[in-house]
């Protein structure tokens, strides 16, 4: 019904798209065993594993905890051998602090001083509840080092801080919680967070302060150990967990990741500046520009498990310069913003994935990098309806593409008038294909058709809706945009849903239906040349629509939104130039007239037709021999 040049680009816009999905989605089809990895300081040998126990709900346990009451010697001692020096830190008062800006509030805990609570005030989940990235045992981070007759887990001592009263931070103001466990007045380890106003970065520094009689010579050895349970916080688990994984940069700049559907685990990586743990819209990070060796980093999901996305974990190896060193970090709690990222100048812009990791996909990033971000972000300046951003962006691309939409429908009229005398060569040489093909590529010569013209639009569109797939799952701007009936254009819009069917459906998404339905009609009034005679070729245009049916119906409503968009123009496109821009007994007359001249050979034809009287040229010889 498509000529076959068509047909070939069809095919392989179909292979490519499919190969493209199957390897972005990653899924695994059998239960994956949970891993369930507990990270152990292997200088520890004399204490045994403190188990965690998970909180049932999120919400913040109590602020102040009882003093740990020792009272017999046989106490003191256990106490001395497992914490030295630091022993007399574990009867402190545990108790809560807040530290807030404008855009986050902090919880940090004297018990470990470890951040108890991290919440993003400028943002909410998608049942509009407070977004709370981590809280209570969902966030585990410990520093381990020697000290005489002791291993330190700085997770298990209680801190003293001097400050109390929630502190608030707001533009240029700057202000640090301080938190110590003491070997004596004068020496002590600390721990300082310090926050800016209405900023995504939290400075952390580590200091050791006058250790050199308690920290042995040579003992340069830090361990930091940081577990994450992320929590479901979109729309679709199964998306989220998709588009989440860790990432980080090593000191070349070179980006890597864990970001597969099931548990990964690595271990022993070269020197590294930042490890991230990613969520689909948002991320939390540790960077410190000294550099960190990963001793291990692993990811686990349960398919089954729907109380959590994912969980991460990384085990850094640091270097401790002396018993009196600081060690300087920064933490970033917030959104996936490519620009705002790309402008903290430390490649962490990188953690979203503008294309494949597929090598054959990876060099579309630049569709992306260099085309539609900075086309949306100028388009975004004008209006907040995100709706009329991605219509006006479908419209534009549509219209550079026109000249090749035109070659196309002109490529496709052409074989439509061609297809009698492509019949009766076929006929004249169905016993030579290769005789039959020297022919037709010297007809389709002489009246101008190019072999590659049907296939080319569709080629090109290809980078354009890969780089939107990976583009729209993750854009911050879409996320909880409305438009129409889409509540949230960073996922599918669900106007019917149900208990799970086939294939686990369990809602139908209006734009992927209507994106359909104009896939449909678009393949209907593409000029046809003629009945195929393979009936898969012949019926393959409207298969692949009902294909992407069941494909698109999980994703985002934005997605689905412009390729309608796209089959919408590409309708008004076809009918305009058929009626206004080719006249086909005009065109009819301009062929029978070159069909009666010689062309003019040079370029790709007369490299082809060379390689064939060639080819001929070596059959015949080869069956010369076989006579002989």
């Amino acid at each position: 019904m498509f000529d076959r040049n068509t047909i070939i680009g069809i095919t392989l816009s179909i292979a490519f798209f499919i190969a493209f999905v199957i390897q972005s989605q990653n899924k695994s089809q059998k239960e994956q065993l949970i891993q369930r990895t507990a990270f152990v300081a292997d200088s520890i040998k004399s204490f045994k594993e403190k188990s965690i126990q998970k909180p049932q709900s999120p919400v913040l346990t109590a602020s102040v905890a009882s003093p740990v009451a020792v009272n017999d010697s046989s106490a003191k001692e256990q106490l001395v051998e497992k914490f030295g020096a630091f022993s007399s830190n574990t009867s402190n008062v545990v108790k809560d602090i807040t530290i807030e800006n404008e855009v986050m509030k902090l919880t940090v805990s004297t018990k470990g001083a470890v951040l108890k609570s991290i919440e993003l005030k400028k943002f909410k989940t998608w049942d509009q509840k407070p977004l709370i990235l981590t809280i209570n045992a969902d966030n585990k981070t410990s520093l381990g080092f020697n000290i005489k007759n002791a291993y330190i887990l700085s997770d298990e001592l209680i801190y003293e801080t001097d400050a109390s009263a929630p502190i608030v931070v707001s533009g240029n103001e700057q202000k640090s919680i301080s938190l110590k466990v003491k070997a004596s007045a004068t020496e002590y380890f600390e721990q300082i967070y310090t926050l800016k106003g209405n900023s995504f970065l939290l400075d952390y520094n580590i200091n050791f302060v006058n250790l050199n009689n308690i920290i042995p010579a040579g003992a340069t050895d830090l361990t930091l150990k940081w577990n994450q349970t992320t929590r479901e916080i979109e729309k679709s688990i199964d998306n989220e967990r998709r588009y989440s994984g860790i990432y980080y940069q090593y000191q070349n700049g070179d980006v890597e990741d864990l970001t597969g559907a099931k548990n990964e685990e690595i271990s022993n990586l070269t020197t590294i500046k930042w490890i991230s743990f990613k969520q689909q819209f948002f991320n939390m990070t540790l960077l410190y520009k000294d550099g960190m060796s990963p001793k291990k980093i692993s990811t686990v999901v349960d398919p089954e498990d729907k109380s959590y996305t994912k969980k991460f974990a990384a085990e850094l190896k640091l270097t401790l310069p002396s018993p009196n060193s600081k060690l300087s970090f920064q933490y970033y709690f917030g959104p996936n913003d490519y620009n705002a990222l790309k402008k903290m100048d430390n490649g962490m812009q990188h953690i979203m994935p503008l294309a494949s990791t597929w090598k054959i996909f990876s060099w579309m990033g630049f569709v992306n990098e260099y085309g539609i971000i900075p086309l949306f972000n100028v388009l975004k300046n004008f209006t907040t309806n995100y709706g009329i951003v991605i219509f006006i962006i479908a419209l534009l691309i549509k219209l550079i593409l026109t000249p090749f939409t035109i070659q196309q429908t002109r490529q496709s009229m052409v074989m439509q008038i061609m297809k009698p005398d492509l019949d009766k060569l076929k006929d004249k040489y169905k016993d030579d294909p290769t005789k039959f093909s020297a022919e037709q590529m010297k007809l389709m010569s002489k009246v101008g058709a190019s072999p590659l013209s049907g296939c080319l639009p569709m080629l090109l569109q290809m980078p354009i809706l890969i780089a939107m797939y990976n583009f729209f799952p993750a854009s911050i701007d879409l996320r909880q945009a409305h438009f129409l009936w889409a509540n949230d254009l960073s996922t599918y819009d669900a106007i019917w849903a149900f208990k799970p069917i086939l294939f686990g459906i369990d809602h139908i998404s209006l734009f992927t239906v209507l994106m359909t339905i104009t896939s449909l009609a678009n393949a209907f009034i593409t000029p046809q040349p003629g009945q195929q005679d393979n009936p898969a070729m012949k019926y393959m245009p409207y298969f692949f629509p009902i294909m992407l049916l069941f494909m698109f119906n999980n994703f985002p409503a934005a997605l689905t939104y412009y390729y309608l968009l796209f089959n919408l123009f590409s309708i008004i496109q076809t009918y305009l130039i058929k009626k206004f821009y080719f006249n086909e007994d005009k065109l009819r007359e301009e062929i029978a007239d070159k069909k009666t001249k010689e062309p003019k050979k040079g370029g790709w034809m007369q490299k082809i037709e060379d390689m064939q009287k060639q080819q001929q040229a070596q059959l015949a010889t080869q069956n010369n021999k076989k006579k002989k």
